[in-house]
């Protein structure tokens, strides 16, 4: 049954309301998202791509609707022109045909106008309205929007607004000593001793010996930003170029979300499609989402970020919104199957609504991002059979 009415009020209703009201409420289904951009809109390789993502358990697939690039292409899909809307409404229809609900990303690689951005997704969602179940709005954009320079003023800006906290941390550096015409280097240190009788600190020089090739420590201390405790410490100018991200998202969300929700009251409005990398966490703090229904994350494991797979509980804690892991996959090694079998395990524990599998084919090209289950025209491997047995 493919009614978008129904989708959002299980998704939304059935897990808030019924909390509150009778104090408890068993877990909701992991939705399984599965994405394969190439296999879903090649038309020649349409019906064995859904027919893998339906055997794998999937009850979504995630598709992006993307407009042309501002700017050169990145390499999320490559270059070329990007499909017309009547090809989405092919592929979408013969997605919901096998049975599966869609979960489109509307994204426009380069553009920051909230305007501009509004229109286009307002423009798909009413083209593409009876075949849409969720809607969610850009693709990271804590990383590709476009954002002013941090100057030390708009650093020093955020920090008097108490956007992030600076903190001071004592670090040591360790250097190697040089050439030198007599195999060893002198090495100037400069430390306050005692009082000097004029009420100051005498500054005492000395100079340390050392052999060439030796390795010498020094102490460093730098200066960083987190937003709570627990947090993933980042520079300065890191989290300023995120707080400068989620200003401008904001902006977007507030403009796009009641563009698509004019189109297609029905379906789940969803913003976020964060990273995984270091920083997310202070972008999502300083985002206002009160316009969606819901908050997507990308929890890739080992990108220092605050969102992690091992972290979906505290992720979930952290929005009021119910929470969806929109992307998620593990790249070729001799653990991969384990570490997805178990990640997949860990979502469905865990309190997120969904998550997803990006890709579910390998990626043709050797090099790049690649954390696909399947060789091209392959029907199983070892990293598929283990998340079909974690989704089951």
């Amino acid at each position: 049954m493919h009614s978008k009415s129904v989708v959002r009020l299980v998704k939304l209703a059935g897990v808030t309301a019924a909390v509150m009201l009778a104090g408890a409420a068993p877990a909701a289904a992991l939705d399984v998202i599965v994405q394969d951009d190439p296999g879903v809109m090649d038309p020649q390789r349409r019906e064995q791509t859904l027919a893998r993502m339906t055997d794998l358990g999937a009850t979504h697939v995630r598709v992006f609707v993307q407009h042309k690039r501002t700017g050169p292409p990145d390499h999320f899909l490559g270059a070329g022109e990007q499909p017309s809307l009547a090809a989405y409404a092919d592929a979408f229809a013969a997605i919901r045909a096998a049975g599966l609900e869609v979960y489109a990303n509307v994204s426009w690689y380069g553009e920051g106008n909230p305007d501009r951005i509004a229109g286009w997704a307002g423009q798909a969602a009413q083209r593409l309205s009876p075949l849409v179940d969720s809607w969610a709005i850009l693709n990271e954009p804590d990383l590709s929007l476009p954002i002013a320079d941090c100057t030390p003023q708009r650093v020093a800006q955020i920090l008097r607004t108490k956007d992030v906290e600076q903190q001071r941390v004592h670090r040591y550096r360790y250097r190697r000593v040089g050439r030198h015409t007599k195999g060893v280097r002198y090495r100037r240190t400069v430390r306050l001793g005692t009082h000097n009788g004029k009420g100051q600190r005498k500054r005492i020089v000395r100079y340390v010996r050392h052999r060439k090739g030796r390795y010498f420590r020094r102490s460093t201390y730098r200066t960083i930003a987190r937003v709570r405790p627990g947090d993933v410490p980042v520079s300065l100018k890191r989290a300023c170029e995120r707080v400068s991200a989620a200003a401008a998202y904001t902006a977007i969300l507030r403009a796009a979300a009641p563009a698509i929700r004019s189109a297609d009251p029905d379906s789940l409005i969803v913003g976020g499609e964060i990273s995984p990398v270091a920083g997310n966490g202070t972008f999502a703090d300083a985002v206002d989402w009160q316009p969606v229904d819901a908050v997507s994350i990308h929890p890739y494991i080992g990108h220092g970020g605050e969102f992690d797979v091992e972290r979906l509980d505290d992720v979930t804690r952290r929005f009021s919104q119910p929470v969806i892991a929109s992307e998620f996959g593990v790249h070729p090694s001799p653990d991969q199957a384990k570490v997805l079998e178990r990640s997949w395990r860990l979502a469905r524990s865990s309190d997120v609504r969904g998550m997803a599998q990006y890709m579910l084919f390998r990626a043709e090209h050797p090099g790049g991002w690649d954390t696909g289950l399947l060789p091209v025209g392959a029907q199983t491997s070892a990293a598929y059979e283990a998340v079909r047995r974690a989704t089951r």
